[in-house]
């Protein structure tokens, strides 16, 4: 990734990215297996631009205290995207396995769940200055609980050791709720971009949004898991401050939607996109950019409501 918008120097590039996304992404990237390359472009002279110092120092100082969640560290054992932030292991050849829950979004109430992990940790602390946290087994998984103040607004990690392997059974798919409806969340979706840029996560938590889709060739993915073939209307929370073409595509079927403008900025609707049919099992749908008309939106929470 590049730290503005450019591989190389670029003097009229100010377009700089902030610390916080800096460190999310590489928080989210280590999450999933993945090693992170952060472009830094030297000027004419061989100067690096004090924007780029500024970033790295912030990135080396998170990194001299939370470091060994990122070094030598595998994809976290949760098949799906964390609405609290994300999740780094350990494991020993002996079987015994340490998580590093990397918090992004410091919950109200003290606590994060892990879902489908019913395992208590034999020990758990905060990276930075060792506060202690307590944890208990929950009929939807172990709950941590953290103290009242996180000590890094961007991310904050935790360590838990366990004497075995982290054991899931979490769905790696979202499936229908008790009233048939499916809820899709902004971590759900799966942005699909090209070598010219992708469309971005912003946030976490219930207030997750996916924003800068600049290009009508990108398109959001979104998979479940539905007992029973059905036909599904599907609406959306979006901001959209001007007019815009969208498609509903299901495999090579792309249907029509016109959103209509919602207010300026991130003004949140609900609005109804349109109806599609979906096989029983696995499937997956998209919303992608209508070649014409197209100016934009940004997308918060989708819903598929089962046609009667």
């Amino acid at each position: 990734m590049t730290m503005n918008d450019t591989w190389g120097f670029k003097k009229n590039d100010d377009n700089w990215k902030s610390v916080r996304q800096i460190l999310r992404n590489l928080s989210d990237i280590s999450s999933k297996g993945g090693n992170f390359l952060l472009n830094v472009g030297p000027t004419a002279e061989g100067e690096i631009p004090a924007a780029s110092i500024e970033r790295l120092e912030a990135v080396g100082r998170w990194m001299a205290v939370n470091s060994v969640a990122i070094h030598a560290t595998e994809a976290g054992p949760f098949p799906r995207r964390l609405p609290w932030g994300r999740v780094t292991q350990k494991r020993a050849a002996d079987g015994a396995t340490t998580l590093f829950p990397q918090v992004w979004d410091w919950p109200v109430d003290g606590k994060i769940l892990l879902p489908t992990l019913m395992q208590l940790p034999v020990g758990g602390r905060l990276l930075a200055g060792g506060v202690p946290v307590t944890s208990e087994l929950t009929a939807e998984g172990l709950v941590v609980r953290l103290p009242g103040a996180a000590p890094d607004a961007d991310v904050s990690v935790v360590r838990l050791d366990f004497k075995a392997p982290a054991v899931i059974t979490q769905e790696p798919f979202v499936t229908p709720g008790a009233d048939g409806r499916v809820t899709f969340t902004a971590q759900d979706a799966d942005a699909h971009g090209h070598w010219d840029g992708n469309i971005q996560l912003r946030d976490s938590g219930p207030g997750a949004y996916l924003t800068d889709w600049t290009n009508s060739k990108w398109r959001l993915e979104y998979q479940l898991k539905a007992p029973a073939a059905s036909k599904w209307t599907v609406t959306a929370e979006i901001a959209a401050p001007v007019a815009t073409g969208l498609l509903l595509t299901v495999a090579k079927t792309e249907t029509p939607a016109t959103v209509a403008v919602t207010g300026p900025g991130l003004t949140w609707q609900t609005v109804t996109l349109g109806e599609i049919t979906l096989p029983a099992g696995l499937a997956s749908f998209g919303l992608k950019g209508a070649a014409k008309g197209w100016k934009g939106l940004s997308v918060r929470h989708v819903w598929l409501t089962p046609v009667k």
